[in-house]
């Protein structure tokens, strides 16, 4: 994910939104894909557009959005990986939205959920220009790509911004150096006048059983879906209101 961030600290397109960013830095990386879409979810049901590679992209992701169907909805819906890997052969499952992809000349569908633990927060679409599905290396890469989504929804969350009103808006990308430190470094950063955040961040560690920075991208993910700020989170946890088992 380093290098994701690294490439989206070089990148001289500050005319774009980080999420639009990260969507066409996919597709640079991604020999096959040709396109690819993000998507935040508002609930269980829903999703919402933030950013797409380019407008063949965006269209095939809002038709997908207003016909109810497709992988991205599915893989919020399930926490898990969905392929749509042929058009035609998936029609069944999908009988508008395939249509509708094979009219557009895709060829697969890759949806991967963005998610911290059993948080999800949405998912991101990888457009194919072949039937089938990702490379071993590149499914790598399309992994990482949904954590670095991750990561960018929640900074705008915390930043106070709407994801979906980000995607065309130029981006303040030195939150991202941050990320690129030891995790020492980057904890340090995020604590700084925040104790509740400190404390509640041991205790979601010692709870759920992972590291400090795991911790911390929970407490995040929890304000981001629950639609609060990351201190209210974080009393509610140092209250012990919340729990993260």
């Amino acid at each position: 994910m380093s290098d994701i961030l690294i490439a989206l600290l070089d990148d001289p397109r500050r005319d774009l939104g980080l999420p639009e960013l990260v969507c066409r830095d996919a597709v640079r990386r991604l020999g096959s894909v040709g396109g690819a879409a993000l998507c935040l979810g508002q609930d269980e049901l829903e999703l919402d557009l933030v950013a797409g590679s380019d407008d063949a992209a965006v269209a095939l992701e809002r038709k997908q959005l207003d016909l109810g169907e497709g992988p991205c909805l599915d893989a919020h819906r399930t926490g898990a990986i969905v392929h749509l890997t042929d058009p035609v052969d998936d029609r069944e499952r999908w009988p508008l939205y395939s249509r509708a992809v094979q009219e557009a000349g895709v060829r697969a569908v890759l949806a991967l959920p963005l998610r911290v633990g059993g948080i999800r927060l949405g998912a991101l679409d990888l457009y194919l220009d072949r039937p089938g599905t990702l490379t071993g290396t590149e499914l790598t890469w399309a992994v990482a790509y949904a954590e670095t989504s991750v990561l960018v929804l929640l900074h705008l969350h915390e930043e106070g911004r709407d994801p979906a009103a980000a995607g065309t808006s130029a981006p303040d990308v030195s939150w991202l150096s941050e990320h690129l430190l030891e995790d020492d470094a980057f904890l340090d950063a995020a604590f700084q006048g925040a104790p509740e955040v400190h404390q509640a961040t041991g205790m979601v560690a010692v709870q759920a059983d992972v590291t400090l920075t795991e911790a911390l991208l929970l407490l995040r993910a929890r304000a981001f879906a629950s639609g609060r700020s990351l201190p209210e989170v974080a009393r509610a946890v140092v209250s012990r209101h919340l729990r993260f088992p």
